[in-house]
């Protein structure tokens, strides 16, 4: 999914570790879960990573407006979702790297206590209305606890001693990754607030950047995920691209891609599509509000497709809150024109170039300037006014340190395209790329991208 463009901003709205395994080749046709093993493991190398103190990782019942540039409602929550898979409300899952004792605890509603504990593996879970009074009962000092205080709440205790092992008492919280002065403060940030008040010898810390890395370098669990959800959003946008025919809309070669993705099993889109009409030599007439309003992508003049267009296919899917994020362009009339390949060949021999660019050790910023350096050789660079790359996950803008180095575990998309309005031309193609130890590998490769690749599928029934 490409980002937008200033000028695109103003034409449209925003809706609001082992690598060393090779990649599957196709994902079997059941559904993929993770086991508890796989959370288990998750949270313990997030404890090793937060070393001290406690780290309080809260579900999130509510997004702040604009959390990403294309707000899907549950994104905010994916960190608690990560490491433990509990689908909860009003639920805190608390790390206690320095204890034995209790090194993890979950807080949940009552009533899935034991359906959690289950599920989880965790030994001590605890009823989600009892948190407050513990969390309280763990910032107090630690010397001032009796030995029969002790006994009586011997989880609290253990937080609080382990609190006690440094001068500060460090605890990192969940924060948001967006932050909206204009809107009320989430729950687990008034929380964060009222501990600095009530105790300002506890060191607040984030947690954001410690869950970035290890959702970042994907697990064989993570793998066997995006596997799955490359298969599927694969197949909708195969399907959308054997449905761009004249007289088509965008929006029903969207219908085409949703409806394909849910059979494959996806949820839901893992953001709004967009699909772009690119009308190469024909008269674009005004349209009307109602019709902007019905469109996948507003800022496409046009909705009804006629031979001779370009069509922009830009589509994910989600399963089990992992997403896909690809991209096609296609001509109507199943072959491109002497033009429309002139541009095409220049946009994918950017794509290649910055594919070709991918491997541990390089960065973001070298990445695209591969792409750019393809896209001036033909004058176009211009044109390209997004960025070629952003990780992707469980979030199709999944939260990353674009200025660090890649690493083996690594997927994100390589994504070039040009948009030229004046000329009615925008051209973008979209994969997914895992970073690899020696290299890196296309998790989309099925999808048609060359000429021939394309040409050969649109004249398929």
């Amino acid at each position: 999914m490409r980002g937008l463009s200033s000028r695109e901003i103003l034409t449209r709205s925003c809706v609001v570790g082992v690598l060393a395994l090779a990649f599957a080749a196709a994902a079997p046709a059941h559904a993929q879960t993770i086991d508890s093993a796989s959370y288990a493991h998750r949270r313990a190398r997030l404890a090793a990573l937060a070393k001290d103190g406690i780290v309080v990782i809260q579900s999130v019942d509510k997004n702040q407006a604009g959390l990403t540039e294309y707000l899907i409602d549950d994104s905010d929550n994916h960190d608690f979702l990560f490491l433990t898979g509990v689908e909860s409300q009003s639920s805190t899952l608390v790390l206690l790297p320095a204890s034995t004792t209790y090194p993890e605890i979950l807080f949940v509603p009552e009533k899935e206590v034991d359906g959690a504990r289950a599920r989880t593996g965790i030994k001590t879970v605890i009823a989600s209305e009892k948190f407050p009074a513990m969390l309280g009962d763990a910032l107090t000092d630690y010397s001032i606890k009796r030995f029969t205080e002790r006994m009586r709440k011997p989880v609290s205790s253990e937080m609080s001693r382990v609190l006690s092992l440094t001068l500060k008492k460090p605890i990192a919280f969940n924060y948001p990754r967006y932050i909206s002065l204009a809107n009320d403060p989430p729950a687990r940030v008034k929380l964060a607030a009222t501990i600095r008040v009530l105790s300002p010898n506890v060191e607040l810390r984030d947690a954001s950047p410690l869950l970035d890395n290890l959702r970042n370098r994907r697990d064989p669990a993570d793998l066997a995920m995006e596997n799955k959800i490359v298969q599927i959003g694969s197949a909708g946008i195969v399907a959308a691209m054997k449905a761009s025919r004249a007289g088509m809309t965008d929006e029903k070669v969207n219908a085409v891609a949703e409806s394909t993705f849910k059979a494959q099993g996806a949820s839901r889109l893992a953001y709004p599509s967009l699909i772009y009409i690119a009308p190469f030599a024909r008269k674009v007439q005004p349209v009307s509000a109602a019709e902007v309003a019905k469109s996948s992508e507003p800022s496409s003049a046009v909705h009804v497709m006629e031979n001779g267009d370009l069509v922009m296919i830009d589509a994910g899917a989600e399963y089990h809150h992992y997403a896909s994020d690809l991209s096609r362009t296609v001509p109507v009339s199943g072959k491109f024109t002497a033009e429309q390949r002139k541009y095409y060949d220049a946009v994918l021999a950017a794509h290649h170039a910055a594919v070709a660019a991918i491997r541990p050790g390089a960065t973001f910023k070298q990445v695209n300037d591969a792409a750019v350096a393809a896209l001036r050789a033909q004058g176009l660079d211009k044109y390209f006014t997004f960025g070629t790359s952003h990780f992707i996950g469980m979030d199709a803008h999944d939260a990353g340190n674009y200025s660090k180095p890649m690493v083996p575990g690594m997927i994100f998309t390589v994504e070039p395209g040009m948009i030229d309005t004046e000329k009615n031309i925008v051209i973008h193609v979209e994969d997914m790329i895992l970073v690899t130890p020696t290299g890196h590998k296309n998790l989309s490769e099925s999808v048609p991208i060359e000429v021939a690749d394309i040409e050969k599928l649109m004249a398929t029934k």
